[in-house]
């Protein structure tokens, strides 16, 4: 394909093939940009809830600690 101007002759085909590799280059770097986000985002998550069970299956030395467990699993209810 190509678009003629006054005595010039502009090859559009090269240009529009440029582009279309430069579009799928954004493309895969947007897809990897946010993969890498995502797994960063799981890994904090994955590391919270870990450290949530931790807390909870922590065994109470007394009734004071089993008191505050049960109120620490009522809080974070809400929080989740």
């Amino acid at each position: 394909m190509s678009v003629t101007v006054s005595i010039f002759t502009i090859n559009c085909k090269d240009i529009r093939n440029l582009y279309c590799g430069k579009y799928d280059q954004i493309v895969e770097r947007e897809i990897k940009l946010i993969a890498q986000k995502a797994e960063e985002k799981t890994y904090e998550l994955m590391t919270t809830f870990d450290q949530i069970k931790d807390r909870i299956r922590e065994p109470p030395a007394g009734i004071d600690d089993l008191t505050e467990t049960k109120k620490y699993i009522s809080e974070i209810g809400i929080q989740i």
